[in-house]
C-alpha cells in the first residue's frame, strides 16, 4: 500500500516540477528585453555618437539590460527549482516502485 502511495506521490511531484518550470514567462521576458536593449543601442548608434538623444537611448538600453539580467536569473532559478522538484519526484517514484515490487513478491 505504501508503495502505491509513493508511486502516485512521485508521479505528482514530477508533473508539478515540470508544470512549475513551464508556468513561468521569465525566459520569454528575458529574451524580449534583451532584444529591446539591442534595438535601443542600434537606435542610439543611428542617432549619432555623443548626442543627447543617443545618451538617452543608451541609458534606456542599460536599464532594459538590467531588467533582462534579473529576469534571466529568475528564469534560471525557476528552471533549477523545477528540475529539483521533478528529481525528488523521480526518487520517490523509484522508492515506491521498489516497495511495490517487494510487497508483490512477498505476497506471492
Amino acid at each position: 500500500m505504501l508503495g502505491i502511495v509513493m508511486l502516485v506521490a512521485g508521479l505528482a511531484c514530477v508533473g508539478l516540477g515540470f508544470a512549475y518550470t513551464a508556468s513561468s514567462d521569465a525566459p520569454a521576458t528575458c529574451e524580449r528585453e534583451r532584444h529591446e536593449a539591442v534595438d535601443l543601442l542600434a537606435q542610439a548608434t543611428a542617432a549619432g555618437e555623443g548626442t543627447e538623444k543617443s545618451k538617452a537611448l543608451i541609458a534606456k538600453a542599460k536599464e532594459k539590460s538590467d531588467w533582462a539580467d534579473g529576469d534571466c536569473v529568475q528564469a534560471d532559478s525557476m528552471r533549477s527549482q523545477g528540475y529539483m522538484i521533478s528529481g525528488g519526484g523521480l526518487l520517490v517514484l523509484l522508492i515506491g516502485l521498489v516497495l511495490f515490487m517487494k510487497a508483490k513478491k512477498a505476497t506471492a
